[in-house]
């Protein structure tokens, strides 16, 4: 499993690091700190041959304006290349986020991120959980004809 963070802050960024590497050690996760390093990643590396594409993206959202974090959204999932919208796309938000513009945008789940930090990793647990144990069957990394 491979998760592609990006938007968080560095505590974020270091309990999100913890938790994984503590109760889902096989997982590989790949940080990026800021939305446009997301977006080179995802629509530039999408169209390259042997891209190694995240099986999960966890979007962070730091704060009210959510702007270009639907827009990256929006990308992946109105994209021409299948392997790249068929990700899973989950948002993580502080209290107070509308959260129906990203399922317009077709997130996956939305969750509202706590303000403690052991309430935090209790909720990446869940999260890994359901995610990273083979319970939910991920869509395929490339297309099948």
């Amino acid at each position: 499993m491979k998760i592609l963070i990006t938007g968080h802050t560095t505590p974020e960024r270091e309990i999100i690091k913890y938790t994984f590497q503590s109760f889902y050690p096989a997982t590989v996760l790949l940080f990026d700190a800021h939305i446009s390093e997301a977006e080179d990643r995802l629509l530039k590396g999408s169209v390259q041959l042997g891209w190694d594409r995240p099986d999960l993206i966890l979007l962070c959202i730091s704060d009210h304006d959510t702007s270009s974090q639907i827009a990256l959204l929006k990308a992946i999932k109105e994209s021409t290349v299948g392997a790249l919208k068929r990700i899973p796309v989950i948002i993580l938000a502080p209290e107070g986020v509308a959260h129906m513009p990203f399922y317009k945008s077709h997130a996956n789940s939305f969750f509202e991120r706590p303000n403690s930090s052991d309430e935090f990793i209790e909720l990446l647990k869940v999260i890994g959980g359901f995610w990273c144990r083979d319970i939910v069957q991920l869509p395929p990394k490339t297309e099948h004809h």
